[in-house]
């Protein structure tokens, strides 16, 4: 094939009618971290000229008017997922800015797996729902990721659409970064089809049944709790409020998985199968989660039985 040079226009990119182009691993990077950028603060989209007035309308409105937009958009996009979907969905955010709105749906991280089938339940209900309101949608983002302890977005992967029917795919979770342009849902479902769905045996099930429920850790009381549910180890993250009525609401959910290490003993893995932390319960009942690379056991005292994974600004019971 010798030395292909790819072009993007500024248009699949941005919405314009400049062209860049790259050649090898350079357009890679390139439309790596516009994907990136896109996903994560919605930067880089300009206004279309036939959408310039929408926009300009949107911008006369009042805070809580473009308040009321947003919330209608997360409102029509949670109703549109099904049962079993909307447990695989971590949070769901839309944006306004300058008269554009966008949204991003946040998935459980397990290699893209439940992506397809979140997009294709959601994706053309945002924009629908966007025409319905008269408002400017510009970008429709499906995407999982982990955090690591510093707070870095690690293994990513997204699909950017701004019409709903193709976007930008982007997977930063291998050796090389991936991208690839005009993605339809049919292609994401075939880009992630050989990620199995997350491991969910009886002899998982046996092996954590004295770890189902709800947990609080130890020295960190006020603001992190650990959801055992199945198969899943749910982080869940919140903020002490002195309002009575939000005391204790979700701010972030992190999802790993249980598994089995050669020993037959349980482990915590990724999304990619790597054991995070071996799992354990000490003599007082409590969990003990112990990271080698880090030398760290993190131990959670039972809190209840229950296991229903809550939901981003969920206020949790005492």
């Amino acid at each position: 094939m010798g030395n292909t040079t790819a072009s993007l226009t500024r248009e699949q990119l941005f919405g314009g009618g400049v062209t860049i182009e790259k050649t090898g691993l350079g357009i890679k990077l390139a439309a790596l971290s516009i994907a990136i950028c896109m996903t994560l603060t919605g930067c880089g989209q300009t206004t279309a000229a036939s959408s310039s007035t929408g926009g300009a309308a949107s911008n006369e409105k009042s805070y809580s008017a473009r308040q009321e937009d947003t919330q209608a958009l997360e409102d029509a996009v949670k109703a549109a997922l099904d049962e079993k979907t909307a447990m695989e969905v971590s949070s769901v955010d839309a944006f306004e800015n300058k008269g554009e709105y966008s949204i991003t749906v946040r998935v459980v991280a397990a290699g893209g797996y439940y992506m397809p089938d979140v997009a294709e339940q959601t994706a053309q209900v945002f924009f629908d729902k966007a025409q319905e309101l008269g408002l400017n949608a510009t970008q429709y983002v499906v995407t999982e990721y982990s955090e690591s302890n510093t707070g870095a977005k690690e293994n990513m992967l997204a699909w950017n659409s701004d019409d709903g029917v193709t976007g930008i795919y982007s997977d930063d979770s291998g050796a090389e970064p991936v991208v690839k342009i005009g993605v339809s849902l049919d292609a994401l479902r075939e880009l992630v089809g050989n990620v199995k769905e997350p491991e969910n045996s009886e002899e998982i099930m046996e092996l954590s049944a004295d770890y189902q429920g709800e947990w609080e850790r130890i020295g960190h009381e006020k603001y992190e709790r650990l959801v055992v549910s199945e198969n899943t180890v749910n982080t869940v993250l919140f903020e002490t409020s002195k309002d009575w009525r939000k005391k204790k609401t979700v701010t972030q959910i992190f999802t790993f998985y249980f598994g089995i290490d050669e020993e037959k003993g349980l482990v915590v893995t990724n999304q990619h199968k790597q054991v995070i932390q071996t799992v354990s319960m000490n003599e007082q009942g409590e969990i003990e989660l112990y990271d080698k690379s880090l030398d760290e056991t993190e131990t959670y005292r039972k809190v209840s039985d229950n296991t229903d994974v809550p939901t981003v600004g969920q206020v949790l019971s005492d």
